[in-house]
């Protein structure tokens, strides 16, 4: 590719108090966990900018968000996933990657970046109800919000994957996309055993060309 895209949706890590009990089934302590998630990202960035340029998206969320159990504190941006994203970018620079980040400012929760013409939008999820991504999506749109003119939505926190069509760009004609993206992780034990669901894990991949964005290219790796 000419350049690859790394979204991260958001739930970078557990983190302990997002609800249910992941405080009594984590194995790794907060400092840890975000020790762990910066390794991570740095070697997918690693991997990725050997082929060209690489932007990184990032988003404020549930999991790693400033909270005092289920009271949030300070601002959107006061987010330790994305404390972790800023880290990693420091370290990136110092090895003299060819690697841009794009996070939200600080009281905002979306981020979009324009990939050959295709507006790209990523926001966590636990914005809206399950099953209301596209009506929240829609409010963007009609607020005027930047994540209202994406061509492509790609969102997490549901932890299954979905893809769905939905609208249409006024000026290209092309479909717009939600994208629910898969977890990374093997589940979480709290919600599986509090609800009986689960899901697979994945990684969701698709490519963006001059012609939008490629739905026979999605895979989840």
């Amino acid at each position: 590719p000419a350049r690859t895209v790394l979204a991260e949706a958001g739930d970078l890590f557990e983190g302990f108090e997002s609800g249910g009990n992941p405080a009594f089934t984590n194995d790794l302590s907060l400092a840890q966990q975000m020790d762990m998630a910066g390794l991570i990202l740095f070697d997918f960035v690693s991997i990725l900018r050997r082929h060209g340029h690489v932007d990184v998206l990032g988003v404020p969320s549930n999991h790693t968000a400033w909270r005092s159990g289920k009271r949030q504190l300070g601002r959107p941006g006061d987010d330790f996933g994305l404390h972790v994203h800023r880290h990693v970018e420091r370290l990136a620079r110092a090895h003299g990657f060819d690697v841009d980040w794009h996070l939200p400012g600080q009281h905002d929760e979306a981020v979009t970046l324009d990939v050959l013409g295709t507006v790209l939008g990523v926001v966590h999820g636990n914005q809206y109800r399950a099953g209301r991504a596209v009506e929240w999506w829609r409010g963007q749109q009609h607020g005027g919000q930047p994540v209202g003119a994406a061509d492509v939505l790609v969102t997490g926190h549901f932890h299954s994957l979905s893809v769905m069509p939905t609208g249409r760009n006024p000026y290209t004609g092309r479909a717009k996309w939600w994208l629910q993206a898969p977890t990374l992780d093997n589940g979480s034990d709290w919600f599986r055993n509090l609800t009986g669901d689960d899901s697979d894990p994945g990684l969701l991949v698709f490519d963006i060309t001059e012609r939008g964005f490629d739905l026979q290219s999605l895979t989840v790796l």
